[in-house]
C-alpha cells in the first residue's frame, strides 16, 4: 500500500501523487516510526564519513528494502562513484533500475559490469534480457550470441537466439545457429522446420528441400515436409518426363494434413497435387472444381504459369470424353490466367472440332461463327480459315438454291394463275 510522507493519506488504487498535498506516494514501510528513525541513523553515518562507500552501499540496500527505489539508487551510484570496480554493485544498481522499468538505464550498469568482468558469459545473458525489457531485440541477439562464444555447450542459450532471430528475420544468421544446434539435437523436429524455413526465404530451395527430407525421415507423415519434398519431386518428374506418382504420394500425404498448412501452402498443395495426378494419367473430371477453388493471391507467378498449364490439361481430358463445352471452360479459365500460345491453340482447335461438327450436320452458320471463334484466338490458322470460307460458301450457294426455287415457285404460281384466268375466259366465249 502506497501513502503520502507529508500528510498519511493512502492512495487510490494507480495513483503516484497524494490527491490532497500533491506529494509522491512511498511504500508503508517507508513512513513507520522504525524506517524514519533507521533513515537518519544512516544519514548521521554518512554525514560523519560521507567517503564510506560500504555504509552508503548498506543504505541504500536499505531504501531499496522499503521500496524507495529512487533514493536507494542515488546511495548507490555515490558508492559506485568511490568504487568503481565493485561489479556486484554494480549489478545491484542495475537490477534497481529493472525494478523501476528502466530498461536502458539497467543496461548501461550491466555493460559497466561486463567491462569489470569481461569473461563473465551470465552477464552477457542478463544483458540480453534487460535489452529484450527495453525492446532492444537486435543487440539481445548479440549479447545472446557473444555468450554462446563462452558457453557453445549451452543448447538453452542458442533456443533463445535462435528464436529471437525468427522475430528478427536474420535469416542467414538463423540458419547458422539452426545447424549449430542440430549438431547436437540431430533429431529436433521444431528446428529442422525453422531451418527449412529460413533456407526457403534466403531462396535456398534446394538446401530447403534437403531439411525438409530430414523431417521426413524422422516424422513421415509431417504435413509441411510432404509439401515441399512433394512440390521438389514433382518439379523433379515434369522436367525429366518422368511419372510423377512419388510426387503424388506425397502431396497426398500434405492434403490429407491440410489442417497443419497455412492457406497459402493449403492452396500449394492442392496445385501440385492436382498437376502430378494430371500428368501421371490418374486425374479424373472432378480435378477441374479442385482448380477453381485455389485462390490466385496465395500463389506466386510461377505457380500460377502452373495452374494455367494444369487447366488446358484438365481441358485436354474433358476434350477426350466429348466434354467439348467444358473443355473450353477450362482453356478460357488458363487464358483468364496466363495468355499462353498453348491455350489459345486450343481454343482455336476446339472451336474448329465444333465448326467441322457443324457442317457436317449442314449447321453452316453455326460453322462459320465457330471457325471464326477458334480464329479469334489463332488468327493465321490456314486451316480453319479455309474451313471458314468453305462455310459461308457453302451458305451463299444454299441460299442462291434456295432463293431460285423462291423464284421457280413463284413464277409457276404465276403462270398457274394466268392459265387458269384465262382457260376460264375462253371457255366462257
Amino acid at each position: 500500500m502506497l501513502v503520502c510522507p507529508s500528510c498519511k493519506t493512502q492512495a487510490s488504487d494507480g495513483a503516484k501523487f497524494c490527491r490532497k498535498c500533491g506529494a509522491a506516494l512511498v511504500s508503508e514501510k517507508a513512513v513507520t516510526p522504525e524506517a524514519l528513525a533507521r533513515r537518519e541513523s544512516f544519514r548521521a553515518g554518512i554525514t560523519a564519513d560521507p567517503q564510506n562507500a560500504a555504509l552508503l552501499e548498506e543504505y541504500g540496500d536499505y531504501l531499496l528494502s522499503v521500496e524507495l527505489v529512487e533514493d536507494a539508487l542515488v546511495e548507490l551510484h555515490r558508492a559506485s562513484d568511490l568504487a568503481r570496480s565493485n561489479e556486484a554493485l554494480l549489478l545491484k544498481i542495475a537490477e534497481a533500475y529493472r525494478l523501476i522499468q528502466q530498461w536502458d538505464s539497467a543496461a548501461a550498469q550491466f555493460y559497466r559490469a561486463l567491462k569489470v568482468s569481461p569473461e563473465n558469459p551470465v552477464l552477457h545473458e542478463r544483458i540480453a534480457n534487460v535489452l529484450l525489457e527495453g525492446g532492444r531485440k537486435e543487440e539481445a541477439a548479440q549479447a545472446l550470441s557473444k555468450q554462446a562464444e563462452f558457453t557453445p555447450d549451452n543448447l538453452p542459450i542458442l533456443v533463445r537466439i535462435r528464436d529471437l532471430l525468427i522475430e528478427l528475420s536474420k535469416h542467414d544468421d538463423l540458419v547458422k545457429v539452426c545447424r549449430t544446434i542440430l549438431k547436437k539435437e540431430p533429431r529436433d523436429l521444431k528446428t529442422w522446420s525453422i531451418l527449412a524455413d529460413a533456407l526457403l526465404s534466403s531462396n535456398k530451395g534446394e538446401e530447403a528441400v534437403k531439411a525438409f527430407q530430414s523431417i521426413l525421415d524422422i516424422n513421415p507423415d509431417a504435413p509441411r515436409a510432404n509439401l515441399y519434398v512433394g512440390i521438389a519431386k514433382h518439379d523433379s518428374a515434369l522436367s525429366s518426363n518422368e511419372a510423377a506418382d512419388a510426387a503424388a504420394f506425397l502431396l497426398n500425404k500434405a492434403v490429407a494434413g491440410r489442417d497443419a498448412l497455412h492457406a497459402q501452402e493449403r492452396d500449394m498443395a492442392s496445385l501440385y497435387l492436382a498437376s502430378a495426378k494430371l500428368h501421371s494419367g490418374s486425374a479424373s473430371l472432378e480435378i477441374h472444381s479442385v482448380l477453381q477453388d485455389i485462390n490466385l493471391d496465395n500463389i506466386n507467378q510461377k505457380q500460377k504459369e502452373l495452374l494455367a498449364r494444369c487447366f488446358v490439361l484438365v481441358g485436354d481430358l474433358e476434350n477426350e470424353v466429348g466434354e467439348v463445352d467444358d473443355s473450353i471452360e477450362s482453356y478460357r479459365e488458363s487464358l483468364r490466367i496466363q495468355n499462353s500460345p498453348l491455350a489459345q491453340k486450343r481454343m482455336a482447335e476446339t472451336y474448329g472440332m465444333k465448326g467441322d461438327e457443324s457442317l457436317r450436320r449442314g449447321k453452316l452458320i453455326r460453322a462459320r461463327d465457330e471457325f471464326e471463334q477458334g480464329l479469334a484466338y489463332v488468327p493465321d490458322d490456314a486451316s480453319l480459315a479455309a474451313k471458314r470460307n468453305e462455310a459461308v460458301s457453302r451458305q451463299k450457294r444454299k441460299n442462291l438454291v434456295k432463293n431460285l426455287v423462291g423464284v421457280a415457285v413463284f413464277v409457276i404460281a404465276g403462270l398457274g394463275a394466268a392459265f387458269l384466268y384465262y382457260g376460264q375466259g375462253a371457255y366462257s366465249d
